[in-house]
Order: structure tokens, then sequence, then C-alpha cells
């Protein structure tokens, strides 16, 4: 699979790795440490599977989120594209 340019497009060569883990307090710092494994690797988030990567690191893993162009779609209409995620992530 080659590069793809839409936004919520994952078309990267490389592997795909899923976590399923039930909430735990000690676990969140094992969860940063992977954050900081997927910015450094050039890696991405997916969105349907998270409930708890930081605003800051979300925005420097998927940088497509942060250009005008994707936030004038979400707001074709006022508020309709929008979620308790979409609000803790700024996007």
């Amino acid at each position: 699979m080659g590069k793809n340019n839409k936004y919520l497009s994952f078309g990267q060569e490389g592997y795909t790795l899923v976590f399923d883990f039930p909430y735990c307090r000690k676990l969140m710092n094992t969860l940063k440490l992977i954050d900081e494994l997927i910015l450094r690797y050039k890696g991405k988030i997916y969105l349907c599977k998270d409930s708890r990567i930081s605003k800051k690191n979300f925005k420097n893993i998927n940088k497509e989120f942060n250009n005008k162009e994707f936030r004038n779609l979400r707001y074709i209409k006022k508020n309709f594209f929008k979620s308790i995620q979409s609000e803790r992530l700024g996007i």
C-alpha cells in the first residue's frame, strides 16, 4: 500500500500494530512511551481505538488534522462534526 493524501487515511508503507488494554492507571505511563515511539517513527494513531492520547502528542503525530482545509471541512455546518474526542484533541 502506498501513500494516500486523504485526511483519515493510513495509506503509508509499514505495519499495523493494535493494542487493546483495559483501563489501568498504572498503564498510562507505558502508553505515553508508546506515543513517543509512534512520533519518533512517524506512525499514526487510529482515532476509533483511542481514548487517551494528549492533544499535544496527537497534533505532533497527525499533522494533517492541523491544516485549514481540514478545519473548514469539519465546519461546513456549525458543530456538525463534533465529539468529545474532537473537543479533547482540538480537531
